[in-house]
């Protein structure tokens, strides 16, 4: 077997497992990704004011055991924190909450619930474009998830609800 075709198939062999650990679909690359037996879909974060922080939300299909969700972090980001939605004197706000425990089966992070708080924010990229969420668990390990940029204002993923 000749040089070029032994890295020709190499690099087949390689590329193809690295396709398909995304299990996305939709044909578009960018609504599921896997974590072990942890589906996260529909990632999204509505783009925040110049300095303000931002709150990444995403549903989650865990097909294994219950697991936990330790923590979050973002190149994007100084700091990432698992929080909660509250509402302090009448005003809302998100308090950190620590880990997560995530049970078999749909859980959802969500305006009114919780989000991954991203503060100290570098420079985005535009509306429709993509950032990294890495996420920790217990059980499943870590991994990466595309999050999508949406529109100031934005409280659902437009393809929130439909199965992939």
């Amino acid at each position: 077997m000749n040089t070029v075709r032994a890295a020709a198939i190499f690099i087949a062999t390689a590329i193809v497992p690295l396709a398909s650990a995304q299990d996305h679909g939709d044909g578009d690359g960018h609504h599921v990704d896997m974590i072990g037996p942890i589906q996260i879909s529909h990632a999204f974060m509505a783009m925040p004011e110049p300095g303000a922080p931002a709150v990444v939300f995403f549903e989650i299909d865990n097909e294994g055991i219950g697991d936990r969700l330790l923590s979050a972090s973002s190149p994007f980001a100084g700091n990432a924190e698992i929080s909660g939605f509250t509402l302090i004197a009448g005003r809302a706000s998100w308090q950190p909450v620590g880990a997560v425990d995530v049970p078999s089966g749909a859980f959802t992070f969500d305006p009114g619930g919780l989000g991954i708080v991203l503060q100290d924010i570098a420079p985005l990229p535009a509306v429709g474009g993509y950032i990294d969420l890495q996420l920790v668990f217990e059980r499943a390990g870590q991994g990466m998830v595309e999050v999508e940029l949406l529109p100031a204002g934005t409280m659902e993923h437009p393809h929130a609800g439909h199965d992939h």
